[in-house]
């Protein structure tokens, strides 16, 4: 291989790790859902941990507010992981009317968190509208995300759900009402 031919073979490596969802690069300060993508059958409930990662001077903590949409998704419940934010683990108001968590507030004692990946929060929601819906995070400003002080802009990474419409099973009557017909059929051509 040729040293001139080194800045294409870069340039189309670069190409493919940013397409390629098994290779895409990860951005430092990054907070973002896992899973980042789910299905789930109207009615369903299910949880979505919310997670930092690559905080190269550590994190002292911060606040995020969670957007949904409200015709699709009832929030149930918010946890905050307090045994790693020790200082502050405030679950924020659930406004089901309006789809939005505010103010889920977290911080410890010291920026411990580093390179590690962590769990901030994890949120409980409900299916109850079918389509998809993004679930979105913004900084909330009461309490920025921080190390020693100062602030830390993070990368968020939104999550999508999608709500597939259940199918209608049919009711225990009419099976009992066709099974009837069935043996008024075999009555019916045995008199016969």
């Amino acid at each position: 291989m040729k040293l001139k031919n080194l800045p294409a073979i870069v340039a189309v490596l670069a190409s493919i790790t940013a397409t390629n969802g098994a290779f895409a690069a990860v951005t430092e300060n990054h907070v973002f859902f896992d899973p980042t993508s789910t299905t789930v059958n109207l009615g369903d409930t299910f949880s979505l941990v919310l997670k930092g990662e690559l905080f190269p001077a550590g994190l002292d903590g911060g606040s995020v507010d969670v957007n949904f949409d409200s015709s699709m998704l009832h929030a149930d419940t918010v946890s905050v992981n307090s045994s790693l934010w020790n200082f502050a683990s405030v679950p924020g108001a659930i406004d089901n009317t309006t789809g939005k968590i505010e103010f889920t507030d977290f911080a410890q004692f010291g920026a411990n968190t580093t390179n590690n990946l962590f769990n901030i929060a994890t949120f409980t929601f409900t299916a109850i509208g079918s389509g998809s819906s993004q679930i979105t995070l913004v900084t909330n400003n009461n309490d920025p995300f921080a190390t020693g002080g100062n602030p830390i802009t993070p990368t968020f990474s939104n999550a999508e759900v999608n709500i597939l419409q259940s199918a209608v099973p049919l009711p225990a009557a009419f099976w009992l009402f066709l099974s009837g017909l069935g043996s008024f059929a075999a009555l019916g051509r045995r008199g016969a």
